[in-house]
């Protein structure tokens, strides 16, 4: 999802999420720089890179802010350690 953010992805995954920002460009969202989610018809659906990846990029939090995919890797390496740390105290 960062190359996506970030446009360095291939072109064939443009427009294939759509931010808030986008379905509504008139008015001022505090969520506005969130993918849009699909409403999911079936739990399945919720397990599928359509749904999931978006999903846990708006989660993310402070990692969608690196712009330099090297210092993104870094970042998110660097929570995930932290996390595993955590998780086995």
């Amino acid at each position: 999802m960062h190359a996506i953010s970030y446009n360095y992805a291939p072109q064939s995954f443009n427009l294939t999420w759509t931010r808030n920002i986008a379905r509504h460009a008139n008015h001022n969202l505090r969520n506005s720089e969130y993918y849009n989610l699909p409403q999911p018809r079936t739990e399945k659906f919720k397990k599928s890179p359509m749904y999931s990846l978006p999903e846990e990029w708006n989660k993310a939090g402070v990692l969608t802010l690196y712009e330099n995919k090297t210092t993104f890797t870094f970042a998110l390496k660097d929570q995930l350690l932290s996390e595993l740390v955590e998780n086995q105290n």
